[in-house]
């Protein structure tokens, strides 16, 4: 059978067999309130004890809120039907530690009644509601639970169960044989089930979890199944379970290379950063943000709440202190986990192949150890304008003043380089320092690039070693960066350098005087049309005197003319006109009568 073309199959993300068996050992239940030992895990319970384990069964609180006029009644209700369900599914009587009912804290204190239930009861299996779980107690214990067994000496298992929300499961244990019994014990928990039905509730849930099981299994509870030892090496599991449904854990994801992504700018262009971050089409990614600025105490971790949940896990270095970009960036290495590693500073924002074409670079050597992309520059956010202009330079190994302008977000390298030793110079200024930084990874490895844009960087001045720019008031000189840039090269790359700045300088020269000879034919073409301006305008200045003539001679005629109009009207109106013109019809009648 030929492999799906997306490279995965469903069973990477839910079970497709069915457990028969619960984990082995003795098994210690976590419930927040009385009925979720049942509801949640009852079937687990009762497969413990079929194999012949121990199970205890603690449940957190007093469950006196909201369910009865007098809390101590409403207590003591409770915890006998705790005790009757867990006659009917074998174990005994549950300890009660008695915390306040939605006054769960996740502190010191619980995380110690957890370790000692865990040393008491010589647990091998410990149960616990998941942390996808929404009710407040709920997630308090999920996360008093991870804690603790990322604190226990001993290896023990999790089994994240539901009640309030599915979870994402890994493991699907079939309870058919059981589900009878466990609706028994459910039934018991009268007080609850007048509010709303949570029996019927979960025998549906127990029945949607055979959907990818053989037909022969009618119930299945799903389980979240984690051992201590991954929790141990990547504790923020606990803090972000959205990451199962984005980063499934399919081989074919975490097969690839760890990037990680360094986030060493200011707040204000945090969002765009961070947002562009989750865009990616490359599977795996750590972000790390080094935070020097202040946030609302009030608010956990501030403006970076939102993105805890993203697709990518998320590390947050903060300090009290202003740091210097410098700085930042050599802190957010040294704790990098990634076998690549990538800058974003003020203005970066990434377009969503980026990473993933940057890796595909890298992968195309087995020796590279640099990868650079085209950036386009600019300072409107969204569009595209005629303002920017893209950074599509290859930058040359043993040319230092290549890699001047060379923004931030553009360069991917290896993380073995800053094992190697290299580092930002924190007595440089940001930009001399960026450009020390990629003349130091040039030393050591050859950059390949990609010429293909796929990032954006907004208000940066580029660092020209031209003119005023050479050295900036109150900066430091570039010759700090070219005197590092020696102390690392051989001679024979000394004189490779020298001979490519010769040619560069003929080269130049050459369009120098080229420049010069188009500069010279453009000022006589210029000459040419300005003399050809001062005749046309003498033109237009004879051409309108003859226009103001012209006008005053039309006026002139125009009184003329209305002079003769008036004689010719007066000499219509005269009487001698009239009897003449009398006489003349009078003349013409006795002719015509002669005749």
């Amino acid at each position: 059978m030929s492999e799906p073309r997306l490279g995965w199959r469903e069973s990477a993300f839910i079970p497709y067999r069915p457990e028969i068996l619960s984990p082995p050992g003795p098994a210690l239940v976590l419930a927040p309130h009385p009925d979720d030992e049942v509801f949640g895990c009852g079937g687990a319970i009762m497969k413990h004890l079929q194999a012949g384990y121990d199970v205890r069964v603690v449940i957190a609180t007093d469950s006196s809120y909201g369910c009865f006029e007098a809390g101590e009644e409403g207590q003591s209700v409770r915890r006998r039907e705790s005790g009757t369900a867990g006659k009917i599914l074998g174990y005994g009587e549950p300890t009660f530690w008695g915390f306040g009912d939605r006054e769960l804290v996740y502190d010191e204190r619980l995380i110690t009644s957890v370790l000692d239930a865990l040393a008491e009861s010589k647990a091998e299996v410990l149960y616990a509601p998941s942390w996808w779980e929404i009710h407040p107690d709920h997630y308090v214990l999920a996360l008093a639970a991870v804690e603790a067994l990322r604190r226990c000496p001993r290896p023990i298992q999790l089994m994240m169960y539901e009640v309030g929300v599915p979870l994402h499961p890994n493991y699907l244990l079939d309870i058919t044989e059981l589900a009878n019994r466990k609706q028994e014990a459910m039934a018991c928990f009268e007080s609850q089930l007048k509010i709303q039905r949570y029996d019927v509730h979960l025998v549906a849930l127990n029945r949607f979890r055979t959907y990818t099981l053989p037909p022969n299994v009618e119930y299945a509870e799903a389980y979240r199944l984690l051992n201590g030892e991954d929790l141990i090496q990547n504790p923020l599991q606990a803090i972000r379970p959205g990451l199962f449904y984005a980063q499934s854990g399919h081989p074919s994801d975490l097969a690839q290379p760890l990037v990680s992504i360094l986030f060493i700018g200011g707040q204000g262009s945090l969002a765009d950063a961070l947002d562009s971050v989750q865009l990616q089409t490359y599977p795996h990614i750590e972000l790390i943000v080094i935070q020097d600025w202040d946030w609302d105490p009030s608010e956990p971790n501030g403006h970076l709440s939102r993105w805890h949940e993203g697709r990518f896990p998320l590390r947050l270095i903060a300090s009290d202190v202003a740091w210097t970009l410098p700085v930042r960036a050599n802190q957010a290495m040294a704790n990098a986990l990634g076998e690549w590693l990538v800058l974003l500073g003020d203005g970066d924002s990434l377009e969503p192949n980026h990473i993933a074409k940057l890796m595909a670079t890298a992968a195309t050597s087995e020796l590279t150890r640099c990868v650079c992309a085209g950036i386009r520059l600019g300072n409107r956010p969204l569009e595209t304008s005629p303002e920017e202009s893209v950074w599509r330079l290859a930058p040359e190994p043993r040319l230092p003043h290549s890699y001047a302008a060379m923004p931030l977000c553009a360069g991917l390298f290896s993380r073995s380089l800053i094992q190697g030793g290299c580092r930002f110079d924190t007595q440089l200024d940001t930009e001399m320092a960026i450009w020390e930084f990629w003349v130091q990874l040039a030393c050591k490895s050859t950059w390949i690039a990609n010429s293909e844009v796929t990032a954006r960087h907004r208000d940066r001045e580029p660092v020209r070693l031209e003119g005023k720019s050479f050295s900036r008031p109150g900066g430091t000189s570039p010759f700090r960066v070219i005197d590092g840039w020696l102390s690392h090269c051989s001679p024979a790359a000394v004189t490779e350098a020298l001979w490519k700045g010769m040619l560069e300088c003929d080269h130049a020269r050459g369009e120098n005087k080229a420049l010069h000879q188009k500069i010279a034919a453009m000022e006589s073409a210029l000459k040419k049309m300005h003399d050809i301006e001062s005749d046309l305008q003498n033109t237009i200045v004879a051409k309108e005197a003859q226009l103001i003539s012209s006008q005053q001679w039309g006026l002139e005629c125009e009184g003329l003319c209305q002079d003769l109009r008036t004689e010719v009207e007066s000499l219509m109106s005269s009487t001698s006109l009239t009897v003449g013109h009398k006489l003349k019809r009078l003349f013409m009648a006795f002719r015509r009568a002669g005749t």
